[in-house]
This record gives C-alpha cells, structure tokens and sequence, in this order.
C-alpha cells in the first residue's frame, strides 16, 4: 500500500497559516490546470519566490513506481538519468528552455520540462502534480 502524504490542498492549508501567524504579506494557492505551468514556474523564480512543485501519484495505479525521471550533469555537460519519483514534492530553484534545476532532499537535479508534462499527461494528474503559487496579497 502506498503511504499517505499530504496533499496540495492541505500543503496550500497549512503555508497560509503559517503566513497569517507570522504577518507575512503573501498568500499561497494550488494550481490545478496545466495552462500556465511553466509560465507561473518562471513567474515566481524572477520573483525571487520559492516554486514547490508536487510530482504526483500515478493516478488510478498508486501503487506502480514508475517515475517522472531525474537527471544529474556529468563534469563533462551530459545529462544523466539517476533516479525518478511519484508521489514526491520539490523545491524549483532555476529554469531554462529546457529543464527545471531542482533540489529534493538537499541534492541538485535536473527534470526535463517535456517530461514532465507527459509524465502528468500520462501517469498523474494536474491535480496533483503542479506549483504552490506564492503571491504578494494585495492589501
């Protein structure tokens, strides 16, 4: 059985509790569609905002591992698949026409943007696998 986690609704739930208890000027929503992805992705980078993305669960088949592909750099500039995940939420820390660097647990990673949309296309959901959407609230 696959374990329980928190979702984004709750992870939303809790980031903006965590705003209202420390008077911090921004409020937090899930996406849930695939339009705007990538352009929120470079929206809140050039804000100097933290992108969380949740890669999620292969929908209905929860229990498969089959995962959206993580990729290291080799000293010498290739691109090498060194684990993949479901299920699992990330940190966005830069992007470029054609990857997303990433940090998970700590460590530098590397996702390619057209896999992730077919990972999500294929095994998930938008449900799921999208961004926390930080914003400054307007007064």
């Amino acid at each position: 059985m696959y374990p329980v986690g928190i979702n984004g609704l709750t992870l939303t739930l809790g980031i903006n509790l965590l705003f209202h208890q420390k008077h911090l000027p921004y409020t937090a929503e899930w996406c849930f569609t695939g339009k705007k992805l990538l352009n929120r992705v470079s929206e809140l980078l050039d804000a100097d905002i933290p992108v969380i993305l949740g890669v999620g669960p292969q929908i209905p088949q929860i229990w498969k591992r089959d995962g959206l592909p993580f990729y290291r750099m080799t000293p010498g500039g290739a691109c090498v698949p060194v684990t993949s995940v479901c299920a699992h939420y990330v940190t966005v820390t830069a992007m470029d026409e054609r990857f997303l660097t990433i940090s998970s647990w700590g460590r530098k990673y590397y996702i390619r943007q057209d896999e992730l949309r077919d990972y999500i296309r294929k095994h998930s959901t938008y449900l799921f696998s999208n961004i926390l959407y930080i914003r400054k609230r307007e007064n």
